[in-house]
């Protein structure tokens, strides 16, 4: 059985010492999208692919920047595309999860 206030301290703790992707991961098991029953082995597996996603993401957003220190009209064209995508799959989740739908894609999904 997962110890949700443990899991909660300890995605506090990741934030404040500039982990906050690790956070996310913490999340994610607290909100029950990581079933608490898996082996170590799963959960790393699951944990390498969180990150693998968050690595993704990252290197797809400085891929596709402009130059330039002002956000361009096609940056924030695509930054919208990425928005909504996960917006998209949040909404998907969002029941399932037992959460509002008013979460956006960048806010506390």
């Amino acid at each position: 059985m997962t110890d949700i206030n443990f899991l909660k301290r300890v995605s506090r703790e990741l934030v404040d010492s500039g982990q906050p992707i690790a956070a996310g991961f913490m999340a994610a098991r607290i909100a029950g999208e990581v079933p608490p029953d898996l082996t170590a082995e799963q959960l790393e597996l699951a944990r390498t692919m969180f990150m693998h996603g968050a690595q993704h993401l990252w290197g797809t957003i400085f891929g596709f920047l402009d130059d330039g220190t002002e956000p361009t009209e096609s940056d924030e064209r695509r930054m919208t595309i990425v928005a909504h995508e996960l917006q998209a799959w949040y909404n998907q989740h969002a029941k399932r999860l037992g959460m509002s739908q008013q979460h956006a894609a960048g806010g506390n999904a």
